[in-house]
């Protein structure tokens, strides 16, 4: 009950309107919100660099990276690997990917819907969040999974217009 409680402040918060932007190290970001996740059976390899930063709201950046971390832990069986990288070019955006079982193909045109969930102990907020909050910065996201006979999941974060900054120092 606690945890829809919280999400659902979480939903409301979401609508927030970005006024101020801050350059934020993706790999400091990602390494607390790891530690403010409940992780246990997963590791996290974070391979952007020290240098790579976004401009973003630190809070609605953290609960980016918890809510897509908690996504892999939850929706995968056994120990899992998460991978925090930059696209090509780390000014492009960056990815949050997993080595687990994947998202089913006819099932990731529905993960960002809002109380979508396959999860009978899941709220189906938490994608919906993660997506208000990459619009929120003016940024895009989507999901894949791996090729045939590969497992994984791997959301991007592209920057979609010229004001939202993604560059290395």
């Amino acid at each position: 009950m606690d945890t829809m409680i919280e999400e659902l402040l979480t939903v409301a918060r979401a609508e927030t309107i970005i006024e101020e932007k801050e350059p934020i190290e993706i790999a400091d970001i990602a390494t607390k919100a790891w530690q403010t996740a409940q992780t246990e059976n997963a590791s996290l390899e974070v391979t952007v660099g020290d240098t790579a930063t976004v401009d973003g709201d630190r809070e609605l950046l953290q609960s980016i990276f918890e809510n897509l971390f908690r996504n892999a832990i939850d929706h995968n069986d056994g120990p899992i690997t998460v991978n925090v990288g930059t696209l090509s070019q780390a000014r492009d955006g960056f990815y949050i990917s997993d080595d687990g079982k994947g998202i089913p193909e006819d099932e990731r045109n529905n993960v960002f819907d809002h109380g979508y969930t396959n999860n009978e102990d899941g709220t189906g907020f938490g994608l919906s969040i993660v997506q208000k909050f990459v619009t929120a910065h003016d940024w895009e996201i989507s999901v894949t999974t791996g090729s045939e006979g590969v497992r994984a999941s791997k959301f991007k974060l592209k920057r979609m217009f010229s004001n939202t900054v993604i560059y290395p120092l």
